[in-house]
């Protein structure tokens, strides 16, 4: 019997083996489709007025993320293993211009914080400042800026594979590292670290989105992309629970968050918003191979997860990439957008956006075909903006996942998820031992070599004219974040891609009417007020709703001021804040210019 046993293993070893290597050497491995995406008709293509500039080297923005993995079982697939880079936008120095921090990965190479000098170039001051993190114990994956002391001025708190760092500005600009005063023995994975005043304390609080549990870093990094493939295991048992980091005024406070999901998950984006109206914040998590999460914070005591009745999970995808909130038709209600991953045949996981009709209740539909943004390869950062300032929100996505280095181009190379998916059909008993006996990842891509989308809207629909605007790379985009880097009122985009250089697309497109830009000054120790609640009545009458929650999005911090595109419209009755603490004032189209950038300062206003 044990005979046949050792017999049977070895047949099926050498069966599989034939199998897999008559698959990898296949010429059809390649998945590259146009369906990915939805092709705008050629009079909205000449109509487009969007035109970009691709300047970050020209700026002096100059940085590649290079693949960087822990796993020791990475082999020829790094690049699959490897840790994305994120990209954060904060006036770390206070002069009106807005500054860009990159997180790379590698123990080797350093972050980079590049200060804006006047809206004209960049220079990297992250070793000057004592931000450059060479040689850290543990890599770096996502920062998240605000003052977390509330002395004015501003401080990062960075996000590690392993023990994360707090760093607070010290008057000569330089940063000294306080984790051991403020953050003591704080360990996960985080993929988002979201701001936000959840018991309205006056103390900002960071929702931590974690990818893999504690006890799975304490394990190693062991997990891969194949395990699902050639074992029976569940790849959840590698998802961890998201926690709550509270401010207090000597540090912060560890809150498990263990209830919200039990199980853990593997988050990738958590958006924050006062989903239901009533003064709280709220939170949403996005969440890989499993269902994405709502839940209502409960008069900062608690949380009740809402998803099935306010987001149906039947219509979830499985791979949510990036979450966001913005009043998409601009009726006064604050929408939700999720990207997922369309790249069929391998996957058809479409984009989500959820719209909100009802200012009573917290259900959201999905309209993503009707409003023609459900398509946009394998999606990850997207951001919405007036980048035309004609009154309509437009919307900008990054996509493409991963390459290996001999990988020129789809014709050339193999596609990684056309041979998961072949070698997934396989009878388990087959596929179970053949995992080492994978050829390197070379000339294989995964769902790479795909342009990003730029949707414009005309008359309440999204086209993707990204081709026409100029933004025509086909690297791996990863994190992506808006900010206007002169201050001209024409919101750019930064992108840090996978694998490749970190990318600015600077707006360069012909005004098509008015704009307004809002910059929020705080009460003394709120300098950026996050949470803040803004609602401008235009000239029409129509309200156009925003909130200040920078760090919603995929490993990235967006343009803390609040930017509204007005067409040929004006600013009517006036500006409406309801500022983090409740306290509401108007203030007054007399003292608003247009086509600037406006102070609004705390207390300054009409109270209402």
């Amino acid at each position: 019997m044990a005979l046949y046993l050792i017999r049977s293993k070895y047949t099926g070893i050498a069966v599989g083996t034939l199998l897999l290597a008559g698959l990898l050497n296949y010429k059809r491995l390649n998945d590259y489709t146009d369906l990915q995406y939805r092709q705008a008709p050629e009079n909205i293509l000449k109509e487009s007025p969007l035109k970009f500039e691709e300047t970050a080297r020209k700026l002096g923005l100059i940085n590649t993320h290079t693949y960087y993995s822990q796993n020791p079982d990475a082999r020829g697939f790094v690049p699959l293993y490897s840790m994305p880079p994120s990209v954060a936008v904060v006036d770390y120095n206070g002069d009106g211009f807005m500054d860009i921090f990159v997180i790379n990965n590698n123990p080797k190479e350093p972050n980079k914080l590049f200060r804006n000098n006047g809206g004209t170039s960049f220079t990297d001051v992250a070793k000057d400042v004592g931000l450059d993190d060479v040689d850290a114990a543990s890599p770096p994956t996502v920062s998240a800026w605000f003052d977390i002391n509330q002395d004015g001025l501003t401080d990062v708190l960075i996000g590690r594979y392993g023990c994360h760092s707090v760093y607070l500005q010290q008057p000569d600009g330089k940063f000294a590292d306080y984790t051991k005063a403020f953050l003591p023995h704080y360990c996960s994975y985080p993929r988002a670290l979201a701001l936000a005043d959840f018991n309205r304390d006056g103390w900002l609080d960071v929702y931590v989105g974690n990818y893999h549990s504690k006890k799975f870093l304490e394990k190693g990094y062991d997990f891969t992309p194949f395990d699902p493939l050639f074992s029976p295991d569940d790849i959840q048992h590698n998802g961890a629970r998201n926690d709550i980091l509270y401010g207090t005024p000597g540090g912060f406070a560890v809150y498990d968050v263990e209830k919200m999901r039990p199980n853990g998950s593997h988050t990738q984006s958590v958006g924050v918003s006062d989903i239901n109206d009533d003064g709280w914040v709220d939170v949403v998590a996005t969440n890989d191979y499993s269902y994405d999460d709502m839940y209502l914070n409960i008069d900062g005591r608690n949380f009740r997860n809402v998803t099935g009745e306010s987001i149906p999970r039947y219509l979830h995808g499985f791979s949510g990439m990036n979450v966001d909130f913005i009043d998409v038709n601009q009726d006064g209600k604050l929408d939700l957008f999720i990207s997922n991953g369309y790249t069929p045949p391998s996957s058809r996981k479409d984009n989500l956006l959820w719209m909100r009709h009802d200012k009573i209740s917290t259900a959201f539909e999905k309209e993503s075909a009707e409003y023609g943004v459900d398509r946009c390869g394998w999606a990850w950062s997207a951001k919405f903006a007036d980048f035309d300032n004609d009154g309509q929100l437009d919307l900008f996505v990054t996509n493409g996942r991963v390459k290996g280095k001999d990988a020129k181009d789809y014709k050339s190379s193999k596609s990684f998820a056309y041979a998961r998916n072949e070698i997934r059909s396989t009878p388990l008993f087959l596929r179970e031992n053949m995992q080492h006996m994978l050829p390197a990842f070379d000339n294989y891509q995964l769902y790479s070599f795909q342009h990003s989308c730029m949707f414009w809207q005309k008359d309440g629909h999204f086209y993707d004219v990204a081709q026409t605007a100029g933004i025509t790379d086909t690297e791996n985009g990863r994190s992506m974040t808006l900010v206007d880097i002169d201050n001209d009122g024409r919101m750019d985009a930064v992108v840090a891609n996978m694998g490749g250089p970190l990318m600015l697309y600077h707006n360069l497109t012909p005004p098509q009417g008015n704009w307004i830009g809002i910059d929020l000054v705080g009460p003394a120790g709120h300098r950026v007020p996050i949470g803040a609640r803004v609602t401008l009545m235009r000239s029409d009458g129509q309200p156009v709703l925003r909130e200040l929650f920078p760090t919603n999005g995929h490993l990235a911090q967006a343009d803390p001021r609040l930017h509204f595109g007005l067409g040929d419209k004006t600013i009517g009755f006036g500006i409406l804040v309801r500022w983090p603490d409740g306290y509401h004032e108007v203030f007054k189209p007399d003292n608003l210019h247009l086509n600037q950038y406006n102070q609004l300062v705390y207390g300054k206003g009409e109270a209402v």
